[in-house]
């Protein structure tokens, strides 16, 4: 069987998916080791019944419901890979406008801190440090598991972790030259709403009423 039937077929079984082209796409670079040019120019060529078993098997358990990112144990940000975890949301692409963000307003040529809240698997301040190499970083999170286990897999030793409740002022102390953060933003009926959707990872992490919103933009500006 040749690359582009299998896609094909493949296709046809996700085909109720947004994000489809981009998945499989995704899975067949996976599953035969190459870059996304590669596998445009090898379409005609033969796969191998291992690959190809591999393949279908990703989408079985795709169409499942489980998020491809889990599947694969990595996704894309930045034009970096990085490993997800379960624990918390599979970064977005609209994310990057944060690191765009850091692009346009911090220097590149001066040192500067940057306090990094909610930092999750650490990918904004992972990516903030590749961009910013005298920059001064640290992280927050009420859970450390996703950020160590990018740590290790990254092997970044810039960005200081400090696992703390940021709301509770009592327990860590500092003032910093930029603040950023990628913090829970939807409200219940909004997270009802995406429930519906059985092809995005788990929302109750997005969760956050008004209240609280206002709490961490005032506790923010104390810090700047």
């Amino acid at each position: 069987m040749r690359i582009a039937e299998l896609y094909s077929d493949l296709s046809e079984q996700m085909k109720d998916y947004p994000e489809r082209d981009e998945e499989l796409l995704r899975i067949f670079m996976h599953v035969l080791g190459m870059e996304r040019h590669e596998f445009i120019l090898s379409k005609n060529q033969e796969i191998d019944p291992l690959s190809a078993q591999a393949a279908a098997g990703i989408v079985k358990e795709r169409l499942s419901g489980r998020p491809l990112a889990h599947i694969l144990g990595y996704t894309y940000f930045y034009g970096e890979r990085f490993p997800v975890s379960t624990e918390t949301l599979i970064p977005r692409y609209d994310t990057e406008i944060l690191i765009e963000a850091m692009e346009q307003y911090c220097p590149k040529d001066k040192h500067f801190s940057l306090l990094d809240i909610c930092t999750g698997t650490g990918i904004i301040a992972f990516t903030a440090a590749k961009l910013f190499p005298r920059a001064s970083i640290k992280a927050l999170d009420i859970v450390d598991a996703p950020f160590l286990n990018s740590k290790q897999f990254l092997g970044d030793g810039r960005v200081e972790f400090e696992k703390c409740d940021f709301l509770d002022r009592s327990t860590w102390t500092g003032h910093w030259d930029y603040i950023c953060s990628n913090p829970p933003y939807l409200n219940a009926e909004d997270t009802r709403e995406k429930r519906t959707t059985p092809h995005r990872d788990a929302t109750c992490k997005l969760m956050c009423n008004q209240q609280h919103m206002r709490a961490q933009t005032v506790h923010i500006e104390t810090f700047l």
